[in-house]
């Protein structure tokens, strides 16, 4: 079932054209990586999709109906990031009680234990919290919603690595325990990669992957030999190249049969299994 489908974005800021007739949906109950270059429009999107912002052009539906003003969809979405500057004079308590009055199935008691586990000052202002405990507080609003779609922007910023290992871990709970959607803005690839069912790859303002994890293992290689060696390579896929000395290296995204792989080995190229990380660095580099 699709939870969100936005259809030919586009959105520009002072001239400039972060959306382009983007086209991209989610499924429920998925863990989605949101992956680009700084200024892809990673952000601009997922502020799309709650109608913090309203694109020039296209729609965002929620549930297979039109996001803008459909306050019953919007409260099935929560958005945060690593700063909320909105929560900034607040008390982090009066934060926790604002989301319990919104969201129809606030969690108080799930919230109170992660206050717990992440040792959160409730009496203390939003900001005057350290960037971690920033962090940890977006973290909590986002699980103790109760939201079946929580969208998260570089969520991990300020926390250290025991307490980016306690989030996954309640992530994979979520998704496991209660079908629940999360789509993660993340620079973190090699280190969120195990989380992820699925990925989503953008670049200046448009989609140019998304897959599921199973299938991008199955599809993303890198291909090693000499030039004349790899114009068999030409007829797939290829997402980058690169040459190191005498030899071409070539990235591919394409399906490969035994035999192929078997073939490209006796002709002295060097196969090997691509990361989710190199896969995006290859398909958004412009060199």
């Amino acid at each position: 079932m699709k939870v969100i489908e936005c259809i030919n974005l586009t959105k520009s800021f002072d001239k400039k054209t972060v959306l382009k007739d983007l086209n991209v949906s989610f499924e429920e109950g998925r863990i989605y990586a949101l992956i680009g270059r700084n200024g892809a429009g990673k952000t601009t999107l997922l502020n799309t999709i709650v109608t913090k912002y309203l694109p020039d052009s296209g729609s965002v539906e929620l549930y297979g109906n039109e996001a803008y003003e459909n306050i019953a969809a919007l409260k099935k979405v929560c958005f945060m990031s690593d700063s909320m500057s909105g929560f900034s004079n607040m008390r982090v308590l009066q934060i926790f009680d604002y989301a319990r009055d919104f969201y129809s199935n606030w969690d108080e008691e799930y919230k109170d234990k992660l206050v717990k586990l992440y040792g959160v000052e409730k009496k203390k202002r939003y900001i005057t919290l350290s960037k971690g405990q920033q962090t940890a507080v977006s973290l909590i609003v986002g699980m103790a919603s109760g939201c079946p779609v929580v969208l998260y922007d570089e969520i991990y910023s300020g926390l250290d690595a025991v307490a980016r290992k306690e989030f996954y871990n309640l992530l994979l709970n979520e998704y496991y325990d209660n079908n629940r959607t999360f789509i993660i803005s993340t620079h973190l690839i090699d280190e969120m990669s195990t989380i992820f069912t699925d990925a989503v790859i953008i670049d200046e303002g448009k989609v140019v992957l998304i897959d599921n994890m199973e299938e991008i293992k199955r599809k993303a290689f890198g291909f090693t030999g000499r030039k004349e060696s790899m114009n068999i390579l030409e007829e797939k896929n290829i997402v980058g190249k690169s040459s190191i000395g005498g030899l071409s290296e070539y990235i591919v995204y394409d399906n490969f049969s035994s035999e192929e792989i078997e073939r490209y080995k006796g002709l002295g190229i060097d196969v090997k299994s691509v990361s989710l990380q190199d896969l995006f660095i290859a398909m958004t580099c412009k060199n």
